[in-house]
């Protein structure tokens, strides 16, 4: 991405579209831009040429109607602001056969190790390029080296400080590399799922291991599939176009290595159970180790072993075609997916012989409205009222307009009279806009003195303020909580958004004391924000689950800069059910009156 001279520690506030499996969507179109634009300019090429594909990358990320569809229409994508003809021609090549020979070209002429170093927060593709072409650098360990020795100090616009920073992040990064995003993943699995339901004698086919529990990111793809034709799945599974190569294969199994994008799992693996075993392979599948051991435990008293060939006692076969079958003896209520990452605690919860159960956790259905997305006024890709048409035709009620405070300089952010001037169009949109109600509110930055951006007597005026950091994240926890504590304090603070700043598998965040992060909103009435772009999922559901247990309502939000991105509700909301959340718990399942009445002015 192209980043300005003064960068937040956000490395950019704008959310991430999931990629789509197939046709390559708008989101993926922009991506594949971007990334060229980023390979040219280390590559040291023309600057207009990489201006433009980065004028297209927002253009296509803008787009409310998908790109397939214009040309399916026969309108040509010239027509389009930025989009010239040679560069129409790649983007048309892209969709119709999902390949991008420019950024194939790009790719090759420039060195894995080298596309890596642009995951490191603060090293854009100007930096990097500097590494490269100027100390021969390619990989992650000669950058190691070259800071150890001082040689990239030396260069121009680096100096010690940005060696310690690359160092501090390493480690994070060379974790991310090995996973890759739910939103990343799911598509591709489902993919392959789908190819594999087609075949004969398949019963059923679902994506599992952390994919199915819904983790923030993904190592290898797990399918589960039941058929009375094992061998024609595990075929239709090795046939599929994403499957670059079959490493292994037996009668009911396949491991195979794909061909995909950077950032998206590169192995996928399926296992086919007969059908009258299809539960016990869906439970041994979707994992985790330590909820399949806790499990065995409980079913253990009856006499029963869950194997790769169904529920067994004493060797006979027992009831194993669902999973509801196979916790209903072991004596539990169904266990949800997203709830399986831990052991007995979950299990002791649903133990039916002692009246337990588990909730019913919330659903994307359940949600009415999106409070924290953004428009033309400061960095998004759509108007009001097209962010207003998009969350309607999503079903929601209202939304809260959250263009950026001014210190985000880089996003075009607001100061208070751009601001009241924005919030006078709002009102005219609502108008305008029958059926979704538009809230006049603000992403206000805590700023690194623990000030908010803008003065209480324009936040007063908000109808929903969300407060965030952006910058100086990597100050010490004593600032940080200062920080925090004096937006919770605010009498105009709603909501703390993305409250660690954290990227998953590129940086872990702001140094917070948790504890007393939480139990300061819950005593001041602030809601807090699950931030549903895919990189983010901040709230952890470790920390939701938490601020939930505290009773601090939660907010599921996109973060949206694009109609497209409304989507996104849909990764916040595995997040949310991860952390076990039910409807009561999430605010924005309210219609707005009575979320008003949990604010602090309520």
């Amino acid at each position: 991405m192209s980043r300005g001279t003064e960068t937040p520690d956000d490395d950019s506030p704008t959310a991430a579209h999931p990629p789509a499996a197939e046709a390559p969507g708008n989101g993926t179109i922009a991506a594949r831009l971007t990334e060229l634009a980023d390979l040219l300019e280390i590559a040291d090429a023309n600057p207009f040429r990489v201006r433009a594909y980065r004028s297209a990358a927002r253009t296509f990320k803008g787009l409310a109607e998908p790109a397939a569809d214009l040309l399916a229409a026969g309108r040509p994508l010239t027509e389009l602001q930025g989009v010239g003809k040679d560069l129409a021609a790649n983007v048309a090549t892209l969709i119709e056969t999902d390949t991008f020979p420019s950024l194939e070209e790009a790719r090759e002429g420039v060195p894995p190790g080298v596309r890596t170093m642009l995951r490191l927060p603060g090293l854009g593709p100007k930096k990097v390029g500097a590494i490269y072409r100027d100390l021969g650098v390619e990989t992650l360990e000669g950058l190691e080296a070259a800071i150890a020795d001082g040689t990239l100090a030396g260069l121009p616009g680096f100096g010690k400080k940005t060696g310690e920073k690359i160092l501090a992040n390493l480690a994070l990064v060379r974790e991310g590399i090995a996973r890759s995003l739910l939103a990343r993943s799911l598509p591709i699995a489902e993919s392959l799922a789908d190819a594999v339901r087609a075949a004969a004698g398949t019963t059923a086919c679902e994506p599992v291991g952390s994919v199915r529990r819904r983790a923030e990111s993904v190592g290898d793809v797990d399918l589960s599939a039941a058929s009375t034709e094992p061998a024609a799945a595990v075929e239709a599974f090795c046939s599929h176009p994403l499957v670059a190569e079959v490493t292994s294969r037996t009668e009911r199994t396949a491991r195979v290595r794909l061909t995909v994008d950077p950032g998206r799992p590169t192995e996928a693996e399926l296992v086919v159970n007969a059908p009258e075993a299809w539960g016990a392979g869906l439970i041994l599948g979707t994992g985790s180790k330590t909820h399949v051991a806790a499990l065995r435990d409980w079913l253990s008293p009856a006499g029963l072993k869950l194997t790769d060939d169904g529920l067994m006692r004493d060797g006979v076969p027992v009831d194993s075609a669902t999973e509801e079958a196979v916790y209903a003896a072991a004596g539990v209520a169904f266990v949800p997916p997203e709830l399986r990452e831990g052991g007995n605690g979950v299990l002791r919860v649903a133990d039916l012989e002692h009246g337990g159960g588990l909730p019913e956790l919330v659903t994307l259905d359940d949600l009415r409205g999106d409070l924290h997305m953004h428009t033309t006024a400061s960095d998004g890709a759509g108007t009001v009222r097209e962010m207003a048409a998009a969350a309607k035709a999503r079903g929601l009620k209202y939304i809260a307009i959250t263009d950026h405070s001014q210190r985000v300089t880089m996003a075009n952010g607001l100061n208070a009279e751009r601001l009241r001037a924005h919030w006078r169009a709002i009102d005219a949109a609502n108008v305008l806009t029958p059926g979704v109600r538009i809230l006049k509110g603000i992403e206000c930055d805590i700023l690194e003195d623990a000030t908010l951006d803008l003065p209480d007597d324009v936040l007063a005026d908000a109808d929903w303020v969300v407060a965030v950091l952006h910058y100086g994240l990597t100050q010490p926890r004593a600032q940080i909580m200062k920080r925090l504590t004096a937006a919770l304090e605010s009498p105009h603070v709603d909501c703390i958004g993305h409250p660690s700043g954290r990227l998953i598998g590129k940086r872990s965040g702001a140094d917070i004391d948790w504890d007393a992060f939480l139990d300061r909103a819950a005593a001041t009435g602030t809601l807090l924000e699950i931030n549903a772009a895919p990189e983010r999922l901040d709230l952890s559901a470790e920390h939701a689950r938490a601020a939930a247990a505290r009773g601090i309502p939660i907010v599921v939000n996109t973060d949206a800069h694009a109609p497209s991105a409304v989507g996104a509700a849909t990764w916040g909301v595995y997040q949310a059910r991860r952390a076990g959340l039910t409807a009561e718990q999430v605010a924005n399942t309210r219609d707005w009156p009575a979320l008003k009445a949990l604010l602090k002015d309520g």
